[in-house]
């Protein structure tokens, strides 16, 4: 009998038939077949209106594209990743046909116009789908079943807890002996395991099953519907104070809340998830918009840097009115289309968030203040390094409230004129905060690391300040949290609750030491008593680290010449100007160029300038600010 080999040397080579212009697309139908035999298809040419919910789509990740399979399509072979391969192989029915959209063999991809059309249409694509089957891969480490009988298993304790007691956001804090849910550290492993596989880590992937009317997760011959695995992480993030271990998946999480949940489209897996959470999405994003669906990509990983704008113009907010933020165009240059998007979005939004997101980004790596790209310009290809302030539903009204904010964009020189004041200058700058020196799964199994609460406040506690007393330690603890309480409420108003609050995050990382330590200076009944009230301290410490994590990771605390102190953006360094734009809710920090022209650092939280005070005409804090100019950022 032939070999695989000698079989596909005997075929032509498959070569694509062109699309006609409006909403065609090509189909597979994949015949059937056991799992060694020749993967075997037909292509064709069809109206997207005509197929409509008679075709399965795929998500999978490409995989490496040196690792390849051969297929037969139309008597024909073609060159697929082995990736894709193994998805076929395991969609493939043993009797019956099926009907298959998958990317790389539907698109001709060495075609840029075609491209660039029929992504323009992935949207549509994805939502046309009776379902979506996602492909995580092979279960070469043998837990793939026993990881989605978990998920399953957690998700009915979930559901049943929101029986038992109306809702999840009501069940209270449970001992020990009362608490359903799984403590057992192994079992949350496979749970870390399941959501920390590459398919995660992909832009395209959030729009595939975003639009999905169902989607179906495949691990192996292991399966789990995508639903339960939302309901599981957001029943991580509802329930915190049930779990010891808490494993939750924040790039999960921030999709769900900044994508998946405002996708339009009436037939979708969201229909399966416990009815709060949805609800409390909705709630949190009372303003959506496209900056945070982009983020949300940014964080994850492309082939094509462009695709980190043309991954996302199937969502709903990709356009305003009948105008798409940008068209998918494979032949454009990825500044352009990155400058494009940016003067839309500034144009669209307002300056505030896009000028936050710009100096927010660098986790792949750093922004380059040095170059000629300017400034303001989002970089999508450099990853979201920090969380973004100045988002809508935050309090602040530095700018000034019903005050006109001018903007001016040259597209010549690509800059950007805003009318604004100078009000302060940097004169002490803290080390980077890393996420580790925040989070208590570093913090407590270290016995030496000491928490950035504590040595931020050991080197401010004695520079000269404009806050005296208790307020002065209040400010910094404040700033740590830009001023925020449960996202939407100013924290200074509730002065004793955040106080207990940071007190508590000290005091449990210190009680979890000593537990982990085994020892203590006390007697072991009396931290056996400090245990049986750990449940509520731990409940109140997450409070702050939860905020605390999302405002200060890799910021950096700063001090002003007029003795504020503030949170600012990872590059910022002595010598940078606080600037406050009428009518933009935040201040920025910028960097001198020449004149009147700046670079753009970063967003920054003033603790004292944050309510408007620097245009306030009566000078409150005796600033003595010059008159509002054009500011231009290059």
């Amino acid at each position: 009998m032939a070999s695989e080999l000698e079989i596909f040397s005997l075929l032509e080579d498959f070569s694509y038939e062109p699309i006609p212009k409006g909403e065609y697309i090509r189909v597979l139908k994949l015949d059937p077949g056991h799992l060694n035999d020749p993967i075997r298809c037909q292509l064709r040419v069809v109206s997207l209106q005509d197929v409509w919910r008679t075709y399965e789509a795929i998500s999978y990740v490409w995989g490496e594209p040196n690792s390849t399979r051969w297929i037969i399509i139309d008597g024909k072979r073609w060159s697929i990743t082995t990736s894709l391969f193994e998805a076929l192989q395991c969609f493939r029915d043993d009797t019956v046909a099926k009907t298959i959209w998958a990317d790389a063999i539907c698109i001709k991809q060495t075609d840029p116009p075609e491209k660039g059309y029929q992504v323009q249409l992935m949207g549509k694509i994805y939502s046309g789908a009776s379902r979506v089957r996602v492909w995580l891969g092979p279960d070469h480490l043998g837990i793939a079943k026993e990881a989605t009988e978990f998920i399953k298993e957690t998700v009915k304790v979930a559901r049943g807890l929101c029986d038992s007691y109306g809702s999840i956001a009501n069940v209270p804090t449970l001992s020990n002996e009362n608490n359903p849910v799984s403590q057992d550290p192994q079992k949350w492993k496979l749970y870390e395991t399941f959501i920390n596989l590459p398919w995660f880590s992909r832009v395209w992937v959030i729009q595939e099953v975003g639009l999905a009317a169902d989607a179906v997760m495949y691990w192996g011959n292991a399966k789990v519907r995508f639903s339960e695995l939302i309901n599981l992480n957001e029943f991580l993030y509802h329930a915190q104070h049930l779990f010891s271990i808490f494993p939750m998946s924040w790039l999960l999480h921030d999709a769900f809340y900044g994508i998946f949940n405002l996708y339009g489209n009436p037939d979708s897996w969201r229909g399966q998830l416990i009815p709060e959470f949805p609800m409390d999405g909705k709630r949190l994003t009372p303003s959506p918009n496209f900056v945070d669906v982009l983020l949300q990509g940014s964080r994850r990983g492309v082939t094509d840097i462009r695709d980190y704008i043309f991954g996302f113009l199937g969502h709903p907010l990709a356009k305003e009115g009948d105008e798409f933020i940008v068209k998918a165009d494979y032949q454009r240059h990825v500044d352009d289309v990155y400058f494009e998007v940016a003067a839309k979005l500034v144009k669209w939004l307002g300056p505030a968030l896009p000028l936050a997101v710009a100096g927010g980004m660098g986790r792949r790596s750093p922004r380059d203040l040095e170059s000629n790209q300017p400034s303001w310009v989002i970089r999508w290809d450099l990853g979201q390094q920090v969380s973004t302030l100045g988002r809508p539903g935050h309090w602040f009204t530095a700018g000034g409230t019903g005050m006109r904010t001018k903007v001016d964009i040259d597209p010549t020189s690509k800059t950007l004129t805003m009318t604004g004041v100078i009000s302060d200058c940097v004169t002490w700058v803290s080390e980077l905060i890393l996420t580790e020196d925040i989070v208590f799964d570093s913090l407590i199994p270290s016995q030496t690391r000491t928490p950035a609460l504590d040595w931020i406040w050991n080197d401010l506690k004695d520079r000269p300040c404009r806050y005296s007393g208790d307020a002065r330690r209040d400010a910094m603890t404040l700033t740590l949290v830009a001023g925020r309480y449960q996202a939407e409420e100013k924290a200074e108003d509730y002065i004793p609750h955040h106080r207990r609050t940071v007190s508590a995050y000290s005091q449990y990382i210190e009680l979890m030491r000593k537990a982990a330590a085994g020892r203590t200076s006390s007697k072991k009944e009396d931290i056996a008593e400090e245990l049986r009230d750990e449940a509520q301290l731990r409940s109140d410490a997450r409070e702050y680290e939860d905020t605390y994590t999302w405002t200060a990771h890799d910021r950096r605390v700063f001090l002003t010449k007029n003795g504020f102190y503030g949170l600012g953006p990872p590059l910022l360094k002595e010598g940078d100007r606080v600037a406050v734009f009428q009518g933009v809710v935040v201040p920025y920090c910028l960097r001198p160029v020449e004149g009147e022209v700046y670079k753009l650092v970063g967003v920054c939280y003033v603790h004292g300038i944050m309510r408007g005070e620097v245009f306030d005409p009566t000078d409150p804090l005796g600033l003595h600010c010059e008159l509002p100019k054009d500011i231009i950022i290059a």
